[in-house]
């Protein structure tokens, strides 16, 4: 077998035989046992009950035509240069990156939850609570005459001061849901103030006007146990995972591109 144009007929055979079998494979489609088991499966997930013979086969028909229409979109190259398409794609690839890595033993994640439970102890504290009365007044001026009258236990407070939409008391709020209420000024102040029982100090001015406090109790924040926030640690800890996960994942991938920059 020394004749060239004999080796070019071989072989020129041998890659349409090829290309004619890779060909007739690719327009292929194969409905078996396993597509009608998984579109079932998805019928019954979705619907809460079982498929029907009619169902399974109206959902293979639908199936059939997604199949199709996705091969012809592919084999035109509809998905090239479609922002769509290639954010989906991306989102999926990135899902399936988060996953990388992250299985454990129920032990091993046990003693990753406390590690990370111990690393960022800042996280799961108890936020300082106040509990307060308040006095308002729409103006310094009018605040500082009622200064004697304030500083006077015996007199009824709550007939003092002027209209408004603001509560006369507070229990237990937060330093963020009081500098929600009365603004910055006031929290700051207020977190300055010594508990008491009986004094009333300022006044302060806030978003609306002026007031006396009289600061009844000061809850200090306060370590919250590993057991009290176990599902909240594991969620932290495993979104953590997915998004280091990712990054090693596309370290990896990067090594694998010469980027040019020009």
């Amino acid at each position: 077998m020394r004749d060239p144009l004999l080796w070019f007929v071989l072989i020129g055979g041998i890659l349409f035989g090829a290309d004619h079998f890779l060909n007739s494979q690719a327009d292929q489609i194969i409905v078996d046992d396993t597509v009608r088991q998984r579109l079932a499966t998805l019928w019954q997930t979705q619907t809460g009950n079982p498929a029907t013979a009619q169902e399974v086969d109206s959902l293979v028909q639908s199936w059939l035509k997604e199949e199709i229409m996705f091969r012809e979109a592919m084999r035109l190259g509809l998905d090239r240069d479609d922002t769509i398409v290639r954010r989906r794609l991306i989102q999926k690839l990135s899902f399936l990156s988060e996953e990388v890595g992250i299985e454990a033993t129920q032990q091993t994640k046990q003693d990753a939850l406390m590690s990370y439970y111990d690393a960022h102890q800042e996280q799961y504290r108890t936020e300082t609570r106040y509990t307060f009365q308040q006095i308002f007044f729409s103006t310094e001026e009018n605040a500082n005459q009622y200064v004697a009258s304030a500083l006077t236990p015996s007199i009824d407070w709550q007939s003092l001061g002027q209209t408004s939409l603001l509560n006369a008391s507070f229990k237990e709020v937060t330093l963020s849901e009081v500098r929600r209420d009365f603004g910055v000024k006031f929290a700051k102040s207020l977190r300055e103030f010594v508990e008491d029982t009986v004094a009333w100090q300022g006044p302060i001015k806030s978003s609306y006007g002026y007031h006396f406090v009289r600061l009844q109790q000061v809850k200090t924040e306060q370590q919250l146990p590993f057991a009290m926030v176990r599902a909240q640690v594991a969620a932290d800890y495993a979104s953590e995972q997915r998004s280091d996960s990712q990054a090693d994942y596309y370290n990896a991938l990067l090594d694998k591109y010469d980027v040019v920059y020009e």
